[in-house]
């Protein structure tokens, strides 16, 4: 039975469609992790073969390349042929071949109409180029869940139009996806100075020799005891030494883990994901084998070990955890590579376009509304719950001064408690306490809240009266699992706003047939002269001409 696409999944199908018959040669699907890429291409391709068309998959791993084999099956497209080393489903006479990049470098193209590519924020590489010159007159349609290179250039000199049909924040509204829950190890960022980049990253050798220490990985095996006991697990490491390294102080320590990569025998490495898959083994810690298209519904918890200086990246790793499965109840994040305060939150709505951006570094922390638990480590949104009260009748004399500068500025005496344990820091003594609430009536028809530091006995209040009737009475919210409103535009990072806002106007100004500086000034306009400086820079080939 052919599988019942989604509402999003038939809308992309048909925009894919729409365009070709418009005469769009090159199009870049961007779904996020999750949303059935495989799904749309495996309908694009069953539509196309029952026109007649030869079809050309292409995909840079073996893991990859058989689940869209096993998709195209579901949709009842069986005369495929799979082009890749130690395969034995090679046929020359199918109208469709998926095929490993590698591969068919090396081996005789096949006829192609339409070229799917699997995975294309690899598509600037010499191969795939190369591929690409072969079939001047082929449609191609590119797939992604991060359309721009892992060095952060952009994908407009390979792709015409870019196709966004669904956001991450929609999937998880829709419960396709799980919100995660974040936290943090306290990466030391100072152990990164120095390092060498290497295509827009960090330099391998040097980034394992800097961050596989002993203190480092044990930090790793207690905050997954604290955090993710007894949870499928996936470890993403700097490299090769460091993956083994990992796994053997998660071995050490009683779990059940093993460590994969690239070198070992395909056998050994398929039978070390079956048992994980059983269940038999809870870690298993890679090098990046497990980040692009690997599919583990299951898996519940992830372990960041890698710094990385790319978004796409950064993204790919921990979107292996963000799918749904059967009698899964959430998804775990232990940074301990400082991803999240490089990047921000996985969950935000990023606005993509085929420009690129060369550097995405977040040089403003003191808008960024993420804040980390000093008690749990919990990475969460610092949404005001309480304030200091107007009159303090109990607090300490002495601390009363600090207390009056704090409310000169209602934001400075505003209290935020981490929604893990509850705990907050006191606006005024500074110590760590879980705030204890109590209703007190106003009058008749409304109430306040509040409570009190154990410290210093400083008081805070919800700052709000609520109206009340005799049936129901109005409590404030008491947990934050409702949380998808509080990543709008306003509460992003500045540098995101502003990178989301100058992609809408560079999109414009090409329509258009606007010059530089207009999107310049359209800039500086809404954010100032703080934001035009955190403008991204891209070497798109319209951006270099002279305004």
């Amino acid at each position: 039975m052919t599988p019942t696409l989604y509402d999003y999944q038939e809308e992309a199908t048909e925009t894919l469609r729409s365009n070709i018959r418009k005469g769009v040669r090159s199009q870049l699907l961007c779904v996020p992790t999750g949303g059935g890429k495989t799904v749309i291409s495996a309908a694009i391709i069953q539509g196309a073969v029952l026109k007649g068309s030869f079809i050309l998959f292409l995909a840079h791993r073996r893991e990859l390349i058989d689940q869209s084999c096993a998709k195209l099956e579901d949709f009842g497209v069986l005369n495929y042929s799979v082009i890749m080393s130690g395969d034995k489903r090679y046929n020359p006479l199918a109208k469709v071949h998926v095929a490993s990049i590698q591969t068919l470098m090396k081996r005789e193209f096949p006829p192609a109409d339409l070229i799917i590519i699997d995975e294309c924020h690899r598509a600037a590489s010499k191969s795939y180029r190369d591929v690409l010159a072969n079939y001047p007159k082929a449609k191609v349609i590119g797939l992604s869940a991060t359309p721009e290179r892992l060095d952060g250039k952009g994908l407009d000199d390979i792709f015409d139009e870019l196709v966004e049909v669904i956001t991450i924040g929609e999937l998880i509204n829709r419960e396709r996806l799980i919100k995660p829950t974040l936290y943090t190890g306290k990466f030391d960022s100072t152990l990164l100075a120095g390092i060498k980049k290497r295509q827009g990253d960090y330099a391998e050798g040097e980034l394992q020799e800097a961050v596989d220490t002993p203190k480092l990985v044990g930090d790793i095996i207690a905050n997954w005891k604290k955090h993710a006991n007894g949870k499928l697990t996936v470890a993403f490491a700097c490299g090769v030494e460091h993956s083994r390294h990992i796994a053997q102080e998660f071995f050490n320590a009683g779990i059940p883990a093993a460590s994969i990569d690239g070198g070992m025998p395909l056998a050994e490495r398929r039978a070390i994901i079956a048992d994980w898959r059983k269940g038999y083994i809870k870690v298993v810690v890679n090098c990046m084998i497990l980040t692009e298209g690997f599919d583990f519904p299951e898996l519940e918890c992830c372990i960041l070990a890698a710094p990385t200086k790319s978004i796409a990246k950064a993204l790919q790793m921990i979107g292996r955890i963000m799918r749904t499965a059967n009698n899964k109840f959430g998804a775990i994040v232990l940074d301990h590579a400082g991803i999240i305060d490089e990047h921000g939150a996985p969950h935000l709505n990023r606005v993509w376009t085929l420009l690129g951006d060369k550097d995405r570094k977040k040089k403003d922390k003191e808008v960024d509304t993420l804040a980390t638990c000093e008690c749990c480590d919990l990475i969460y949104n610092a949404e005001p719950k309480a304030w200091l009260a107007d009159v303090q009748e109990k607090l300490l004399a002495e601390l009363m001064p600090k207390a009056k500068a704090a409310m000169k500025a209602k934001k400075h005496s505003a209290l935020s408690l981490c929604p893990g344990c509850g705990i907050g820091n006191c606006k005024v003594c500074n110590s760590q306490f879980k705030l204890s609430m109590e209703k007190v009536d106003i009058d008749e028809v409304a109430f306040t809240k509040e409570g009190y530091c154990p410290q210093c006995h400083a008081l805070y209040t919800d700052d709000q009266a609520h109206m009340v009737n005799e049936e129901e009475e109005k409590e404030l919210p008491t947990s934050t699992e409702d949380e998808l409103t509080l990543f709008e535009s306003d509460e992003m990072p500045l540098a995101l706003r502003v990178k989301n806002q100058f992609r809408k106007h560079m999109r414009m100004a090409q329509e258009k047939g606007w010059k530089r500086g207009k999107v310049f000034y359209e800039i500086k306009k809404e954010f100032g002269d703080e934001g035009a400086a955190l403008i991204p820079r891209h070497t798109a080939e319209w951006w270099r001409q002279v305004a």
